[in-house]
């Protein structure tokens, strides 16, 4: 099993929530989240109940951007390492979707904006959720 690539986040604190404007304010706590993107399934069970990390990919190609070494969807593979305790308003979901895109961004050597990250988190979020979102690159 290769490690394609890797990113980290942190759980985080909602001082303004987005819900009613579509944009809020969060202070980061220090609550690491690790993951890795694979060639092959990991050997811990992943917990991924809403399947947020396949939105994840689906946000990554409708951002423009390649998967990893010609893969496709179905041949890549998580692995998640987190201190933010999920459902419980501590950004477990935006931590895991930005380290996932971080994940991503490493696998490909791809150079990500600070916008693009957040864009294709809420994107993936957001489509989790069945929402769909459009993206401008």
């Amino acid at each position: 099993m290769a490690v394609l690539g890797s990113g980290q986040a942190n759980g985080g604190c909602s001082l303004l929530h987005a819900a009613g404007l579509g944009y809020g304010a969060s202070i980061g706590l220090d609550l690491p989240l690790a993951v890795r993107l694979l060639d092959r399934p990991s050997k811990r069970d992943l917990d991924d109940p809403d399947g947020l990390l396949p939105a994840i990919i689906d946000a990554w190609l409708a951002g423009g951007f390649k998967l990893p070494n010609d893969l496709a969807k179905e041949e890549l593979y998580w692995a998640v390492i987190s201190q933010v305790p999920p459902r419980q308003g501590l950004k477990s979901s935006a931590a895991t979707a930005i380290g996932a895109l971080r994940a991503l961004a490493d696998a490909t050597q791809s150079e990500v904006s600070e916008e693009e990250y957040v864009a294709m988190a809420a994107q993936a979020q957001l489509g989790f959720k069945g929402i769909t979102y459009r993206l401008d690159r």
